[in-house]
């Protein structure tokens, strides 16, 4: 990515793709069960996907860019 900046467009399809996919997990006993033991299993509070999509929705696309500059290897990141 180098200095590039993610767009303000693709980081929303993002955000919109990774919480709607949170959603539909949660549409079946089976994925409401696996999504609520990973709660006890590593510690985490009882409103852990509240925070978790609160907090990625905040997430702007200079965040982004920051935190890719501040790995210590080269990574590809694909959003989307």
């Amino acid at each position: 990515m180098g200095d590039s900046v993610v767009s303000e467009e693709e980081l929303r399809m993002a955000i919109r793709n990774r919480v709607g996919r949170l959603k539909v997990t949660g549409e079946s006993p089976e994925g409401m069960a696996m999504l609520h033991s990973v709660i006890p299993t590593y510690g985490l509070p009882t409103d852990y996907y509240e925070r978790f999509i609160n907090y990625i929705s905040r997430l702007s696309p200079v965040d982004i860019s920051r935190e890719l500059r501040s790995l210590s290897k080269p990574v590809i990141a694909v959003v989307g």
